[in-house]
């Protein structure tokens, strides 16, 4: 099957071959849907031009993130922190400006590094910053060396600095003894020291450091003990200054992705040290990307002292992209965003040299019709991520033909199996609630939209079954006429939940076993609309009824 259509003739419109209008005869939507499912369903495994390619700004998040604002970024799984973020160190680094970009998840020679419990929580943390700083020293000399002349003036200062910044970073202090043997070689050892001490029932962080060197003559000095790492902000902050300045850039992006993949234990001790060494530069600008419930950015010690980062004074959480995805229930909006984010994935795997599809095209020649196209968006429930999965494996379920809603619906469910379920089901209690939820809450009313009170918006089971992507929320702050004075968020079971637990386990008429995927693709099971509080009715959650 051809990956591109056939040339055709270059009578079409500003001419533009009419490849399209005969790729119905080619066979091609079939060829579309194997395009479909060749497509990269994460953006960490796609090369930095691709990132570009694909990238499709929601709204004014761009401008947002673009600021030199020391930022986080919420969002759940599939939301397209990783996306954003790579988008933006490529654009800033065609500006140059260097944009690191360093996934946490790669940080350290092993996890055991991290979780060992032998280890103080003090020193687990300044490890990490080590490792942290070690990515940034090796991403700052990629660099300095991309200009391909390392012999030149300013590289060279550069270069020259970061071995200094290599030196300040790497440098240990052994706590323990000092034994000398005997040996003939003559050796120069050098005891320096820069320490950093985390104290955390004192509250704070103090710096100190000293240095000295000895010439031992006939001896080979070796040591018993533990090594500490140790770190000396003010030497760091200024090192990182200076080499900015030898390579001439005007600002430095610090971009770190998957936060919520470190210890949470940690996560406090390392935004400290990111607040103390890395915020007070004048020219750096860093940006976290995390899953909001997964994330300990903060934490007060038992002497009431805090650390880490205080969100809203140290650095901004104005981001959540869970938010953006929303459309605020727009379903023009929503089509639009979905349709150019799928598109410009076929694009880039299609034949350069070809024009490529547009929005209208590709949904004209990929689904059967209009109805198909939009219930693959509300199956999407707002996530980048689910729309491009459905989106595969409703093109595996249709194969030669275009793809219709029951491909959408069995599709839908299929991945809801694969990815959401597996994750919810990992929380026995959340899953007993969702459950609940389906059988009590909306199951009566056929819906699958549900009020909960804003101050229960935040409750663990809750938000683990958010995160899971089996919830959503499609409206926030909102007043019922009966309830004055209580706000609500409207959430929302999802698509492909609802097809599987609820639709699929319904009856068809005439009595029989449960419906099949076939028939829960039936026209006749619309959903309700989610936003619209009428189709809700009393529909309220009340987590002490559980």
């Amino acid at each position: 099957m051809r990956t591109t259509p056939p040339e055709g003739d270059d009578d079409g419109p500003a001419g533009r071959p009419r490849h399209w209008a005969h790729a119905r005869r080619a066979g091609y939507p079939g060829a579309l849907n194997k395009v479909l499912v060749r497509l990269v369903r994460r953006a960490e495994a796609s090369d930095p031009a691709r990132l570009v390619q694909t990238f499709v700004d929601a709204g004014s998040l761009m401008p947002l993130l673009s600021s030199t604002d020391h930022q986080i970024i919420f969002g759940r799984r599939g939301a397209g922190k990783t996306h954003a973020l790579g988008y933006l160190a490529e654009t800033r680094n065609s500006e140059r400006e260097p944009a690191l970009f360093l996934d946490m998840r790669q940080l350290g020679s092993s996890a055991g590094l991290y979780t060992s419990g032998s280890l103080p929580l003090a020193e687990r943390g300044t490890r990490l910053l080590v490792d942290a700083l070690a990515a940034i020293h090796e991403r700052l000399r990629d660099t300095a060396l991309a200009g391909g002349d390392d012999s030149a003036p300013e590289a060279g200062q550069a270069l020259g600095l970061l071995d200094m910044l290599a030196d300040q970073i790497t440098r240990v202090r052994v706590v323990g003894s000092v034994e000398l043997q005997s040996t003939d070689e003559t050796e120069t050892a050098d005891d320096q020291t820069a320490s950093v001490h985390l104290d955390l029932h004192g509250g704070g962080v103090r710096a100190g450091e000293r240095s000295h060197s000895k010439r031992v003559a006939g001896h080979m000095r070796r040591t018993k003990g533990v090594t500490e790492h140790s770190v000396h902000f003010g030497a760091i902050g200024k090192l990182l200054t200076d080499v900015l300045d030898a390579l001439g850039a005007r600002r430095l992006w610090l971009l770190l992705d998957e936060w919520s993949s470190l210890p949470s234990d940690l996560q406090p001790l390392l935004a400290d040290l990111i607040r103390r060494c890395i915020l007070p530069l004048r020219n750096v600008t860093v940006k976290i990307a995390a899953i909001e419930q997964r994330s300990h950015f903060f934490a007060v010690t038992e002497q009431g002292d805090q650390l880490g980062l205080e969100l809203g004074a140290d650095i901004s959480a104005d981001i959540d992209l869970d938010d953006f995805a929303m459309f605020d229930n727009d379903t023009a909006r929503a089509k639009s965003f979905f349709a150019e984010l799928l598109t410009r994935h076929v694009n880039a795997h299609l034949d350069p040299h070809l024009p490529g599809l547009s929005a209208e095209e590709f949904t004209r020649e990929v689904f059967a019709d209009a109805r198909a196209f939009a219930e693959l968006v509300r199956a999407a429930e707002g996530v980048p991520r689910d729309a491009l999965n459905v989106a595969i494996v409703a093109a595996e379920h249709a194969d030669d033909r275009r793809i219709s809603v029951r491909d959408v619906r069995a599709a839908a469910r299929t991945w809801y199996r694969r990815d959401k379920a597996p994750a919810a089901m990992a929380n026995p209690e959340a899953w007993e609630l969702l459950l609940w939820i389906i059988d009590r809450v909306i199951g009566p009313r056929r819906g699958r939209a549900f009020l909960v009170p804003m101050a229960d918006s935040q409750h663990p089971l809750i938000r683990t079954l958010y995160d899971a992507r089996v919830l959503h929320v499609v409206r926030r702050n909102v007043a019922l006429r009966d309830r004055p004075g209580v706000r609500y968020h409207v959430y929302t079971i999802d698509y492909g939940c609802y097809f599987d637990v609820v639709v699929a386990t319904r009856r068809p008429p005439g009595g029989g076993g449960p419906s099949t995927d076939a028939d829960a693709g039936g026209p006749d099971d619309r959903l309700p609309v989610a936003g619209n509080l009428r189709s809700i009715g009393g529909a309220v959650l009340d987590l002490g009824s559980p």
